[in-house]
């Protein structure tokens, strides 16, 4: 552009002109491939178990599509192998879960639609949970579960999708020493490690 204008016209200050006038024009910012990211406001840490929870899909990946949760305050990782990416069975799951460890106040999700459609979404007022979605188009935005999604990729790369090595791997995992908290998922959820093959 700079090179069109200078073809035509000259003045001392034209270059710095034109990259200020390219900088605040909305149709460029929009056409650009990689508009710069939005800064991150990180979440604030849940003083108790099961507060908040983050969900995200995985898949499909391998012919298999997972559904994956996350607490926030333990880092407790919950996966599912799932037919369907639909609020029924989001729903279906979390009811599994709420009956285990009770309601959580706060679910975190991205913008999928069967997060934002209204079954989730009176399925998570009824039950007096506050959803909230991450930025558009920004997976960072949901980070607690993107790190799930990435760990639960590796693992699957490295071994196979089937219910029997994904349990074996959800035991290991859930008591390991997570890096930011010191302490296993299991010991920070129960207050203890479960016991694993080696015990």
């Amino acid at each position: 552009m700079k090179s069109i204008a200078r073809s035509y016209f000259w003045w001392p200050s034209i270059d710095k002109e034109i990259e200020d006038m390219v900088r605040n024009c909305n149709e460029c910012i929009n056409a650009r491939p990689n508009p710069p990211k939005s800064v991150l406001t990180p979440w604030k840490w849940p003083q108790r178990q099961w507060t908040r929870v983050h969900c995200d899909f995985l898949g499909p990946y391998k012919n298999k599509t997972f559904l994956i949760i996350v607490d926030a305050t333990t880092k407790w990782l919950e996966v599912f192998q799932v037919n369907s990416m639909t609020a029924q069975t989001v729903i279906t799951k979390l009811s599994e879960l709420i009956a285990r460890f009770g309601i959580p106040r706060t679910i975190i999700t991205d913008n999928a639609k069967c997060f934002n459609g209204d079954e989730f979404q009176s399925y998570c007022k009824t039950l007096g949970i506050r959803h909230l979605t991450g930025a558009p188009f920004h997976p960072a935005s949901n980070g607690f579960v993107e790190s799930g999604v990435k760990i639960v990729k590796q693992f699957f790369n490295k071994c196979s999708t089937s219910l029997h090595h994904l349990n074996k791997f959800l035991l290991m995992y859930r008591n390991t020493v997570y890096s930011t908290t010191n302490e296993t998922p299991a010991k920070r959820m129960f207050g203890r490690s479960t016991r694993t093959i080696f015990e």
